[in-house]
């Protein structure tokens, strides 16, 4: 076996493979360049490979964490689960963590972060990210009120069965009853939590309790609880959706309606008198203190909720001078237009004078709903503690129902196509910022 080189011309560069009678000739440039095509190729075949796997890995592991939430399995027309609700016990947020981390676990094994796409690595980061975040919030989840009048179970699961649960069948008629039914449990779990957090001295402040205990109040109000001659809302919602099932004839129709009023007498009120008589015990010992500052491990537990809010390091007192630069660079602007369009009037209003942003809520409300279209009889004290709002389900029209005032939300006007409109009575919410 011998090699010879033969130059053809001044450009061109070949060799020659001599074996007994064989010969071949190649552009040495040609094979050069080849072997390099090759092994590029074939990595990008393999990426390509490898990041498809690791995204049906991602796919199975959002179907395995939202398959542990029967609730918000129901948020994405999933009723694999459609009979439970959630479980808030200690046990399950430990096991809801240990899942997190076990898939963490096997996509370190499994996958290599330099073997995927820029996107797939993208995930990959975020799913990192997730399992970090959650071992932390882990740590802290006795620094929330798992009841205020801002949440709570108490007003999110009904207004979750009126605005998510669709009845589509007697199959899910039947689930909504169990829901129903499964709220004592569910309670149960919420006093335990509320008892746990109270030994580690975090109770809501004192007036948390007034808002929450007329919301539970009024959710326990109207037909089959009293005589008042008008259904309670989720009675009302579940014979309004239970009327519009063509499959079943009035006399079938009439039983899912009765087992409903059981469970709304027999579970749903005794659930609710329950937690009213705990919540009502428990303001005893509060006090006025409002601030995470008050918990025994309050400022981790800001730092935490600050750099988990704001994706930052940046400490407290950075991001206020952030937002005073970005205020006085936003009123430069602004201060910029007016004069360039003659307007004469203010862009704030002071603390001191609350009339004014009463009546500019006034008729904000009558220009949207029109002169009767809105409860605006308040006096003008109530205009201090007006604060934006936002629904559980996020942005208007994602919960797609009513929320009756009974849920504690008044002035609620139904929409006239899909989604709700936000409530403009949303004084009786106290401010968040005083």
């Amino acid at each position: 076996m011998s090699f010879d080189y033969e130059h053809e011309d001044d450009r061109t560069v070949s060799f020659e493979f001599r074996s007994g009678k064989n010969f071949m000739k190649m552009p040495l440039l040609f094979l050069t360049l080849a072997i390099p095509l090759c092994s590029f190729a074939a990595t990008a075949a393999d990426i390509a490979a490898e990041s498809k796997r690791a995204n049906e890995f991602f796919d199975k592991c959002w179907d395995e964490t939202v398959a542990r939430h029967p609730v918000d399995e129901s948020f994405y027309g999933i009723k694999t689960h459609y009979d439970q609700l959630e479980d808030l016990s200690d046990e399950k947020a430990a096991a809801d963590l240990k899942a997190l981390q076990d898939q963490l676990a096997t996509l370190h094994r499994d996958f290599k972060l330099e073997s995927l796409d820029a996107p797939t690595q993208l995930s990959y980061k975020l799913l990192e990210l997730e399992v970090q975040r959650a071992a932390e919030e882990f740590r802290f989840r006795n620094d929330v009120y798992p009841i205020s009048q801002m949440r709570g179970v108490h007003a999110q699961i009904p207004t979750f069965l009126i605005n998510v649960h669709k009845v589509d069948n007697e199959k899910d008629a039947r689930a909504y009853i169990a829901r129903l039914n499964a709220i004592p449990k569910l309670f149960d779990q919420v006093i335990v939590n509320l008892r746990t957090c109270e030994g580690k001295g975090v109770v809501a402040p004192k007036f948390v309790f007034p808002l929450v205990l007329e919301a539970c109040h009024e959710i326990i109000g109207g037909a089959p609880f009293d005589d008042s001659g008008t259904d309670n809302p989720l009675l009302a919602d579940f014979k309004k959706k239970v009327g519009g099932l063509k499959e079943l004839d009035e006399a079938a129709r009439s039983k899912p309606i009765d087992e409903a009023k059981s469970a709304l007498s027999n579970s749903v009120k005794p659930a609710y008198e329950k937690l009213i008589a705990f919540l009502e015990d428990q303001s005893k010992r509060a006090n006025d203190d409002a601030g995470v500052w008050k918990f025994p491990d309050g400022a981790e537990f800001y730092k935490m909720a600050l750099r988990h809010t704001t994706t930052t390091n940046l400490s407290a007192d950075e991001i206020h001078q952030l937002g005073l630069k970005e205020v006085a660079r936003i009123h430069g602007e602004m201060e910029k237009i007016r004069e360039k369009v003659g307007f004469k009037g203010v862009f704030q209003v002071h603390p001191g004078r609350p009339a004014i942003l009463f009546a500019g809520y006034r008729r904000g409300a009558r220009e949207i709903f029109g002169e009767g279209g809105a409860d605006c009889g308040r006096d003008e004290k109530a205009a201090r503690r007006i604060i934006p709002y936002q629904t559980e389900g996020g942005h208007c029209g994602e919960s797609g129902g009513e929320i009756p005032r009974e849920l504690g939300w008044r002035g609620v006007l139904s929409a006239t196509g899909p989604g709700w409109i936000p409530p403009w009575d949303v004084l009786r919410e106290p401010a968040q910022h005083a």
